[in-house]
């Protein structure tokens, strides 16, 4: 795996909402193409913006160029699927590379940092999904340790398999021991 400098920052205010859908659009672009549905492949500035809200986002960028991004969302009470109301969930989801960057490490890097986020907030599972279709991406999700848990069906089209995996203690730090009384 070739790997480039590149830096993962949090989203400011400033940032561009309309840049930020381009560079969604880029990434799910061969999705499209497939004809494999994602919000992501079509959605507007609107939808972006939305997406944002109630969630924390990350930017990986290299100087000035915006690469890849993702956000992580509070599970209960935030749902976007059924298994997301589960208490001590996080997901993630807006998750994207540019397809030069693909291959490189910015992917793991984003899920890593959504995770620390999620494990810092005391998130005791993280989860996303994604389209059945999308085999690559269920394999991906798979080899860094998320495991098929359901599937959900979107309003505006699509099957998505549900993937989640458990985290290690969040903010207490403190050790979740399964022991009885005594």
């Amino acid at each position: 795996m070739t790997t480039t400098d590149f830096t993962i920052r949090p989203w400011c205010d400033d940032d561009s909402v309309e840049r930020l859908t381009d560079l969604l659009h880029s990434a799910y672009a061969e999705w499209g193409q497939a004809d494999i549905y994602f919000t992501a492949v079509g959605q507007d500035a609107s939808v972006t913006r939305e997406r944002l809200e109630g969630g924390t986002t990350w930017l990986a960028v290299d100087g000035e160029a915006w690469i890849g991004t993702v956000t992580v969302y509070p599970g209960a009470g935030n749902s976007i699927a059924y298994y997301n109301d589960r208490p001590g969930l996080w997901y993630f989801g807006q998750f994207g590379v540019d397809p030069a960057w693909k291959g490189r490490g910015v992917g793991r890097a984003l899920f890593e940092t959504a995770m620390a986020h999620a494990v810092s907030q005391g998130a005791r599972e993280f989860a996303c999904d994604t389209n059945r279709e999308a085999a690559r991406l269920i394999a991906l999700y798979e080899r860094w340790g998320l495991t098929q848990v359901g599937q959900h069906t979107w309003p505006g089209g699509g099957l998505s398999v549900v993937l989640a995996m458990p985290l290690p203690c969040g903010k207490s730090g403190g050790r979740q021991t399964e022991r009885g009384p005594g």
